[in-house]
């Protein structure tokens, strides 16, 4: 089954008819779009009770969050392909991005598929239970998901620039707030700090063709690795922003924490603060718990495929 988020940036025109044509000629056996009554966590349910064995997302990291959510733990694989204008997870899983560079590696892919089996990560709050494929956190990463969420149309023209320029942004407003996150990573000490990301793998964004390394060594092997700031101004964000573009440079310098933890992160703040999950926000909130999450099938590219490309 394919699943297409027809908002996402790429996932419009030539690109969704040339995937349609090339999982014809491999067993495609039904083609749904997502809506506001139908997300595409509903479809992925959908597709597994009348028998898919694989489920094809072509849209964003929202996409293929909610659809990794809802077949997690199952037999039925996801194919991830970068129909959104970043693709953390597709990219992470070795599929090109754009999508279009995809299309010709699906054929030798559904003709043998090669299962990966990845462990994924879950953020906990009052209210909700919500898996992540790659990262969440609190603070600035957090309050700049959710104000480039809410204006869409910035979001569609500056595409990853919005987040750079958003985050500059809260980077300043940041630096007259005193740190108000309290963290705790399994039996660790407590630390205070401005911001929180924790990762089941990596990497933790991409500016262009190039990864950005916040949380160095996560591997989607159901630990969670997590990175923490002191102060999250221009300052400290640029030491962060570069070390993260030269493989994790600024782990271990001054006001920059970071461990992992096998069985949860704990975030406690007096007031209700900002959480997202691969990108998407989820709200505000006041005690949040991050743990490893269950595991998925992915279907990867075969190495040979890979390798010609």
């Amino acid at each position: 089954m394919l699943i297409v988020n027809p908002a996402a940036t790429r996932a419009r025109g030539p690109l969704r008819a040339q995937v349609v044509k090339a999982l014809s000629a491999h067993g495609l056996e039904a083609e749904h779009e997502t809506t506001r009554q139908m997300r595409a966590g509903d479809l992925a349910r959908q597709a597994v009770a009348d028998g898919a064995t694989i489920v094809v997302a072509l849209g964003g990291d929202g996409t293929v969050n909610d659809i990794a959510g809802a077949l997690a733990d199952g037999p039925v694989a996801l194919l991830p392909l970068a129909g959104g204008s970043t693709n953390v997870f597709a990219r992470a899983m070795g599929w090109p991005h754009p999508a279009t560079d995809a299309v010709p590696l699906l054929a030798a892919a559904l003709a043998t598929p090669v299962i990966r089996t990845v462990r994924l990560g879950a953020v906990h709050t009052e209210t909700l239970t919500r898996t992540f494929c790659v990262n969440a956190g609190v603070g600035i990463d957090a309050n700049t998901v959710h104000r480039v969420e809410s204006h869409p149309l910035l979001k569609q023209t500056l595409r990853q620039m919005s987040f750079g320029l958003v985050s500059v942004a809260e980077a300043v407003r940041s630096t007259r707030r005193a740190p108000c996150i309290t963290m705790q990573a399994d039996d660790d000490d407590e630390l205070e700090l401005s911001a929180v990301i924790v990762a089941a793998g990596s990497p933790y964004a991409f500016f262009g063709a190039r990864p950005l390394q916040l949380t160095p060594g996560a591997a989607f092997d159901g630990r969670l690795r997590w990175m923490g700031i002191e102060e999250t101004g221009p300052r400290n964000l640029t030491t962060v922003i570069r070390g993260g573009l030269q493989a994790g440079s600024h782990i271990g310098r001054e006001g920059i924490h970071d461990g992992w933890a096998l069985r949860e992160v704990a975030v406690r703040v007096d007031h209700p603060i900002a959480v997202q999950a691969d990108g998407e926000p989820l709200g505000r909130f006041a005690d949040i718990r991050f743990t490893p999450g269950p595991a998925l099938r992915v279907v990867t590219v075969p190495i040979a495929e890979h390798e010609a490309g």
